[in-house]
């Protein structure tokens, strides 16, 4: 079972109730994805919510994963690893809430099960 880890975003700020994507990543063969979050700082926020999105194209997206709304800062890891993924690409689209700047750090790791 081959591992692989990219770091999809850095310090990335998201401002009060907006949604940022970051870039996309080739899951290069693997049926399978784990996302990790470091939330520097919910700087008022009442909490992000991230979303694992996959496509073949890079234009027509699909939610894989919905996870639950992070209301506490610090080292995140989702709760479940999203298995059957049938997309080329995936992709986290990040949600912000009202109240202040998410700043915020993400790791996907990939593998075929």
């Amino acid at each position: 079972m081959a591992v692989s880890v990219a770091h999809v975003a850095d310090a990335m700020a998201i401002p009060a109730s907006t949604t940022l994507y970051t870039q996309a990543m080739s899951m290069q063969g693997a049926n399978a994805a784990l996302v990790t979050f470091m939330i520097f700082t919910l700087g008022g926020a009442s909490s992000i919510t991230p979303t694992l999105e996959g496509s073949n194209d890079m234009v027509n997206w699909t939610t894989i994963t919905a996870y639950s709304a992070i209301t506490s800062s610090g080292y995140q890891v989702a709760s479940t690893t999203s298995t059957a993924i049938a997309w080329q690409y995936v992709r986290l689209k990040l949600a912000a809430a009202s109240g202040g700047t998410v700043i915020l750090s993400a790791d996907v790791s990939t593998a075929l099960l």
